[in-house]
């Protein structure tokens, strides 16, 4: 019995310690040559880690094509065509209608003390100088007082479409600017008084010049933080760059295509580029980590044995 079990015993037993042990990695092997990537692979991560010279290639024609799509600016959505209900159809019937006027600026000039009706109407009409004959002004009307009796309203007609639908015609943003540098000059020269401008020309452009500065600042603040997060996370300039740099391509190629879109196909929101920014370098610098987590564990996992017994 006890020959028997001695024979049983020095049989090979694939649930043997030999056994479980033997497809345990060894941590010294050299002589193990490198595993060859299985010929029957077909997924798209496998091509792009064999090729990775031409992926790097692809990704730098679409981030330049993307970039030159970005030149063109991004056609944002009509004010009009933003309205909903009544304030929509509203919007609708007095672009169709044709009242034969120009946008037009009001000036504003504000007097510390009061003024009388003829005082304020000769304020106005010594102001109106300033706005004749400069490049956008059609017309400049007669100077009326205020109701608070210490201003006077001066209207500029500007040379410009009265709807964005318009096309024939530039819109007033595109045409306001020597109409704010005449106020501004006009500020300087009488600093007794308050002189300001409204209209759809200095609206537009105050919206636009808010909207860049807001996109400026996301830049400004989001990516210096981002990269100090990871650098505190990764302790290395290279490793923390690699998240960002990949963030950042991924945002221009993003920014690209929705300016290919808005001018094809349909007009964006004006907030877009914002929100682009950053929720797009948020999503691009997650998915970063995770290929980065990946490859650490991978390469710590091969530490503990050759590729051919991966």
């Amino acid at each position: 019995m006890s020959k028997g079990f001695a024979g049983l015993c020095q049989r090979p037993c694939p649930n043997s310690i030999e056994s479980m042990t033997s497809t345990v990695p060894s941590r010294v092997d050299s002589n193990c040559p490198p595993k060859e990537p299985e010929k029957h692979s077909r997924s798209l991560t496998a091509w792009c880690v064999r090729r990775k010279w031409w992926v790097l290639l692809v990704s730098t024609v679409l981030l330049g094509g993307s970039v030159a799509l970005l030149g063109s600016g991004i056609a944002t959505t009509p004010d009009e065509e933003e309205l909903v209900g009544d304030s929509a159809r509203a919007a609708a019937i007095h672009a169709a209608a044709d009242f034969g006027t120009h946008p037009t600026e009001q000036i504003i000039a504000t007097a510390a003390e009061p003024l009388t009706p003829e005082a304020a109407v000769a304020l106005g009409w010594q102001l109106a100088p300033a706005y004749k004959g400069i490049d956008g002004v059609v017309r400049v009307g007669e100077p009326f007082p205020g109701a608070d009796g210490r201003s006077v309203v001066l209207s500029v007609a500007l040379d410009a479409a009265r709807s964005e639908a318009d096309t024939s015609l530039p819109q007033p943003a595109e045409v306001v600017e020597p109409v704010l540098e005449a106020t501004s000059r006009l500020q300087a020269e009488h600093p007794e008084l308050m002189i300001g401008q409204v209209g759809p020309g200095s609206l537009d452009r105050e919206v636009n010049d808010t909207i860049a500065r807001d996109f400026q600042k996301a830049e400004l603040v989001s990516l210096p933080v981002t990269l100090i997060i990871l650098l505190v996370a990764f302790g290395a300039v290279l490793a923390a760059g690699v998240p960002l740099v990949l963030g950042i391509g991924s945002v221009a190629v993003a920014l690209g295509l929705t300016a290919a879109v808005s001018h094809n196909v349909i007009a964006v929101d004006p907030n877009i580029q914002s929100l682009v920014l950053l929720i797009g370098l948020a999503v691009g610098v997650d998915y970063a980590l995770f290929v980065l987590r990946r490859a650490a564990t991978s390469r710590r996992a091969n530490r503990l044995g050759c590729h051919c017994c991966a």
